[in-house]
């Protein structure tokens, strides 16, 4: 979900830093770290929380559509019972129940759709908080995300800060068991 990104921005921002911190060092000292983004998602109680809220969404998009199916079942089982003229008449609203239970499909898969895509701003907005407030409190010139690292020495792994302050945040999972 959040790992869309594609790898060409990746590596620009990385060799943007490359260039960077070369006349960043003779002002003073730069200090790098990163994040495994995939385990701080996983980890922080995020990707539970979007699960959860996915599966509520599904399921009232799924509790509308059965009434829309169950409508439809009843009018094929009356329309057995009708004569000729009346039968052609609730043809026509049958098939535009049809219509309407497709037309709901789209909006629902729509819908849902916003919904990821809202929950990823949401949680990239407070994953940007969290990293900021790490890296100005403990002086870090840049934290980068294990997406763009080929390599890097584990000492300099912020991820369990990361996933600590997102639990610790309100709302958060600190009661969970670790």
């Amino acid at each position: 979900m959040f790992y869309r990104t594609s790898m060409a921005i990746h590596l620009s921002i990385l060799l943007t830093l490359l260039l960077i911190c070369p006349a960043a060092a003779e002002e003073s000292t730069i200090k790098i770290g990163f994040i495994d983004l995939k385990r701080v998602y996983e980890e922080s109680g995020k990707q539970e929380e979007f699960d959860e809220r996915m599966k509520e969404l599904r399921r009232e998009k799924d509790l509308i559509l059965i009434e829309m199916k169950e409508k439809i079942s009843a009018m094929e089982k009356m329309m057995l019972e009708l004569g000729d003229e009346k039968r052609i008449e609730k043809e026509r609203d049958l098939r535009q129940l049809q219509l309407d239970i497709e037309n709901f499909r789209k909006d629902a898969a729509k819908d849902l759709n916003r919904k990821m895509i809202e929950f990823e701003r949401e949680f990239a907005g407070e994953l940007k908080e969290i990293v900021t407030k790490i890296g100005e409190e403990e002086g870090y010139t840049y934290i980068l995300s294990d997406l763009v690292i080929m390599y890097s020495d584990p000492k300099y792994d912020l991820t369990e800060k990361v996933i600590k302050a997102f639990k610790e945040q309100p709302g958060g999972s600190s009661s969970e068991t670790e």
